[in-house]
């Protein structure tokens, strides 16, 4: 059989169309080191691409999150040994003013550092991560404490007995019409009209 010029024409040229489409793409994968650029060059490599993608991506959120627990951990870790050392530092200036040899004025020198160690232990309960509140739990888009560790001299509460109606310090003498030694006793704390206490005339043996 005869073959024509015009189909040996037709077969180098689509021979030549192929070859040239191959070297494209064989150029292509070179100048962007990738073989697959779209779906149609290889369908099951395409989807094993994808997979593979969004594992990658999984593996890379998970080390963002192990990152961000370390820093969280750390934070927690070193704010909480600093709240130690401060309520140490708190316990050891109760400890010198509880022997009741101190001067008004060392008292209030006493009351003052436990108030500064107080601010901040605050401070250090409101710290915050990445723009949360570390001590928070879940709510940690609002402040763990608020601003009310402050500590106030007691209002004295004259009862039936209208002799003293000034202010009561942490320690001191009262005069009144009777001579007694009192213990006073805060149980709960508070403002004026909150706050409850019990008072003891023996030395703390019993309470009334």
């Amino acid at each position: 059989m005869r073959i024509s010029n015009r189909t040996i024409y037709r077969n180098i040229s689509f021979h030549l169309s192929n070859l040239t489409e191959e070297l494209k793409n064989i150029q292509q994968q070179i100048a962007t080191e990738k073989r697959i650029h779209k779906p149609s060059d290889d369908p099951i490599g395409t989807t094993q691409a994808l997979r593979l993608r969004k594992v990658l991506s999984q593996i890379d959120q998970y080390r963002k999150n192990v990152e961000y627990g370390t820093s969280w951990l750390k934070v927690t870790d070193v704010g909480l040994a600093t709240i130690k050392e401060f309520i140490s530092q708190a316990i050891d200036i109760a400890s010198q003013m509880s022997v009741g040899t101190g001067t008004a004025s060392e008292r209030e020198a006493a009351a003052q550092g436990v108030q500064a160690l107080l601010d901040q232990i605050l401070q250090i309960g409101n710290m915050q991560l990445n723009g949360r509140y570390v001590f928070s739990g879940y709510q940690d888009d609002s402040p763990a404490f608020t601003d009310d560790l402050m500590i106030r001299p007691a209002s004295a509460d004259p009862g039936n007995d209208p002799a003293y109606t000034g202010t009561a310090t942490s320690s001191g003498t009262y005069t009144g019409l009777y001579s007694r030694p009192y213990v006073v006793e805060i149980t709960t704390g508070g403002a004026v009209g909150v706050a409850r206490y019990r008072v003891s005339e023996d030395g703390g043996a019993s309470w009334g």
